[in-house]
């Protein structure tokens, strides 16, 4: 039997207050699961470093305890630039023996898709060695000798005065920082100015591989400038924000 009263649908009223709870939860639920989006993408990136951090180990195994140098071994002989490394291959061809895979070089949370190629000097029929920029790799603290300023640790583990303050490699888009000033002007004025493009990607914050391999998260005004060059006393307890 038909019931006498027809079937009753949503009134606009109902309708409205449907699609004004569906926007609220969406507007509280969309930004968790961006930032847990932002944590997977930051756990790849810690994994990244943690394994460029091994391939640094076995390197220097090899390498009679030094680091990939940034100075010009040989323009002139491409199998010499990629063992010592010069500006030919940067940092992936150097330890391309020691990776897998050369996804590692690439954060998932970086926003660009730059990426650079060199020919070696000399040898144009040779392959071209592609770098990604997406990690800085500390010139100046490894590769600077012990008096220059500032101070590094001369490509050798030997000098580097505390290995687990040494930040090696991080977020940037900055390929290597190899003055002061670069490294001011670019990553650390980029990070106080909180304009996107100092490397702080994840949520807020940038990873650093450590030269014992340890790998950390933090911010460049959190930092000291211990953390990036060989300096001892006062300028080194320095907050990053302080120029040395």
């Amino acid at each position: 039997m038909r019931s006498p009263h027809p079937p009753r649908g949503f009134t606009l009223i109902e309708l409205l207050v449907v699609i004004a709870i569906i926007s609220i939860l969406a507007g509280i639920l969309f930004p968790v699961f961006s930032r847990a989006r932002e944590q997977a993408r930051k756990a790849t990136c810690q994994s990244n470093l943690r394994q460029i951090g091994m391939a640094f180990m076995m390197y220097r195994q090899d390498y009679d305890d030094t680091m990939p140098r940034a100075n010009v071994v040989d323009r002139q002989n491409c199998a010499s630039q990629i063992r010592r490394t010069s500006f030919p291959g940067f940092l992936n061809t150097a330890l391309e023996t020691y990776i897998r895979s050369e996804g590692i070089w690439t954060c998932p949370s970086y926003p660009g898709n730059e990426i650079h190629a060199w020919l070696c000097v000399g040898q144009p029929t040779m392959k071209r060695f592609m770098v990604s920029r997406n990690y800085a790799y500390n010139y100046m603290g490894v590769s600077y000798p012990g008096g220059a300023i500032p101070p590094g640790a001369g490509d050798r583990d030997a000098g580097v005065l505390r290995p687990s303050d040494l930040a090696i490699l991080w977020d940037s888009f900055n390929a290597w920082p190899d003055t002061i000033s670069h490294f001011w002007d670019r990553d650390i004025a980029n990070a106080l100015a909180k304009n996107g493009l100092s490397g702080e990607w994840h949520n807020g914050t940038a990873d650093f591989l450590f030269y014992d391999g340890h790998v950390r998260t933090g911010k460049f005004s959190a930092l000291k400038w211990k953390n990036f060059f060989q300096v001892t006393g006062i300028p080194g307890e320095r907050p990053i924000p302080i120029r040395p």
